[in-house]
């Protein structure tokens, strides 16, 4: 037990240095590396609890869409879809820039699907379809969707 408590701490004190020497270039770039890693030591309440400060530090403010999608996706791998639904609404509704495709856009999109969001999905939809003159990667996700969503009329 005791090697356990000390190969953890280390491991914990490793982190942290990285945190801190990432977060002097990048602060997100920290962010996500320290989330990922507690997430990898099955520590979920506490890349939640950390992703939730975040938020409401002054520090990440310019971060907001990318922390709200972070929690986004970190409540679909905990099982807890309407909670990601929230901070999927919160990262993509009525953010104007432009932001490149990420492959777990599609978990975003499914979600809306399984939870029966039609509609709200269909904004998310269309945001990710403006987005293709920025980066054409968002082609295929698209296409995948505009059975789903195109038929549809988007109301504002």
């Amino acid at each position: 037990m005791l090697d356990f408590l000390y190969d953890f701490t280390g491991i914990l004190i490793s982190i942290l240095s990285v945190y801190i020497l990432v977060n002097l270039f990048d602060k997100l770039l920290g962010l996500q590396y320290i989330t990922s890693t507690l997430g990898l030591f099955k520590l979920n309440n506490a890349e939640v609890k950390l992703l939730s400060k975040a938020l409401s530090s002054r520090r990440y403010r310019k971060h907001t869409r990318d922390i709200e999608y972070m929690l986004g996706i970190r409540y679909i791998h905990l099982r807890m879809p309407h909670q990601a639904i929230e901070h999927f609404n919160k990262a993509f509704l009525n953010y104007e820039k432009n932001f490149i495709f990420n492959k777990n856009f599609e978990l975003v999109l499914d979600l809306y699907i399984e939870l029966k969001k039609i509609e709200d999905g269909k904004k998310i939809y269309q945001i990710f379809k403006n987005q293709i003159t920025y980066d054409k990667k968002f082609i295929p996700l698209i296409e995948k969707y505009s059975l789903i969503f195109d038929d549809y009329q988007i109301q504002s």
